[in-house]
């Protein structure tokens, strides 16, 4: 299974990607094949993320409905690194 190029986010996991951009372009020393591959990691993450861990609007409870970096929980984290390494095959380096 392959990851998309460019996966959908919602306006408000753009708007994040686009202030990590930012910091990355204005306040850090790395190459521009670096930036991109952090931005596509997040990007990828953000999008794992909005289809797996935020709840829908139709919940009873409260409901979270886009991405935010400030609410990822360390059990999400790890569901994303059991995504990569069974369902794409990706070697725990990566």
């Amino acid at each position: 299974m392959r990851r998309l190029a460019n996966p959908p986010l919602s306006s408000s996991g753009e708007t994040v990607l686009a202030q990590y951009r930012e910091v990355l372009w204005e306040h850090e020393d790395l190459t521009g094949a670096s930036r991109r591959n952090y931005l596509s990691d997040l990007r990828h993450f953000a999008a794992w993320y909005e289809a797996n861990c935020v709840k829908s609007i139709d919940d009873m409870a409260l409901y979270q409905t886009a991405f935010d970096p400030r609410v990822i929980t360390t059990p999400a984290l790890t569901r994303y690194r059991t995504y990569l390494q069974k369902d794409l095959h990706q070697k725990p380096n990566s």
